[in-house]
């Protein structure tokens, strides 16, 4: 497990018609950390990652999102290794608050898309290796 120190996301909610809420997220590939820098680094490298080459991943909805409760799941396109293809984010709303401290509106989330590595270029030591990926995501937005 490891995760990404630089990332940045955008979320148009709509509170009265949540379905109709967009999301767009983008990852600094560089900034993995698995806590060993030695082995992030092999990470990174093109038989993985290839960071240098691809610094970015990103994900951006498309149309109306599923709804029930406080889950949706957006379909959209996901952009790594330099390869777009169709994915999946499913969110699950933790609640939505004003900060007393700061008077900001905020809203909590978590999230989740599995893809696989195969299907991006990154198919090296399948089976050996898992191909199957889920990207956890748990961050909080701040109204604009």
């Amino acid at each position: 497990m490891g995760r990404f120190n630089r990332a940045s996301a955008e979320l148009d909610y709509q509170p009265e018609d949540p379905a109709t809420s967009s999301i767009r997220a983008s990852v600094d590939m560089r900034s993995l950390d698995v806590n060993r820098p030695d082995f992030a680094d092999t990470l990174k490298n093109c038989d993985w990652l290839c960071a240098e080459r691809y610094p970015e991943a990103r994900f951006e909805s498309e149309g109306r999102a599923r709804q029930s409760g406080n889950h949706l799941i957006f379909q959209g396109d996901l952009l790594f290794r330099g390869v777009t293809r169709p994915a999946e984010l499913q969110v699950t709303l933790n609640g939505a608050t004003t900060n007393r401290l700061t008077g900001d509106y905020i809203i909590g989330f978590e999230a989740a898309l599995t893809f696989y590595r195969s299907d991006f270029n990154m198919g090296n030591y399948v089976p050996a290796v898992g191909d199957q990926v889920t990207i956890e995501v748990y961050a909080e937005f701040i109204k604009r």
